[in-house]
């Protein structure tokens, strides 16, 4: 003879709620002052567009900290999230609950001070 084992499954964890949680990596390399790239044609382009995107960006990221600071909500203010695909994007990451963390590479070389001082102020 044999023997007849029935088993019922276990249930590890059970799940009481659920968060859903995004993350959007971001790369903005390229922003770089156009005259000291010396870019011309299409990587010309590209760096007008990203710095006009950043442009965009800090704009956004202004009024919805404008916004938080008078106690308002990012429901209640007009934010131009449109202004750009980056922001349009990033639309659902930047108002409410979100946390953001913005790595920023810099350089230590006297010749990329100017460049560094701006990251860091925008950082």
């Amino acid at each position: 003879g044999g023997f007849l084992v029935a088993q019922r499954p276990r249930r590890l964890f059970e799940v009481v709620g659920s968060r859903v949680s995004r993350v959007n990596l971001v790369d903005l390399a390229g922003n770089e002052r156009v005259w000291k790239s010396e870019a011309s044609g299409e990587r010309l382009k590209e760096a007008q567009a990203i710095n006009m995107s950043l442009s965009a960006l800090c704009k956004t990221i202004r009024v919805l900290s404008k916004a938080g600071q008078q106690g308002q909500d990012s429901g209640s203010v007009f934010v131009a999230y449109r202004e750009s695909n980056l922001t349009r994007l990033l639309r659902n990451s930047l108002g409410g609950t979100a946390k953001i963390i913005l790595l920023a590479a810099v350089s230590p070389a006297g010749r990329n001070s100017s460049e560094t001082l701006d990251t860091l102020r925008y950082a």
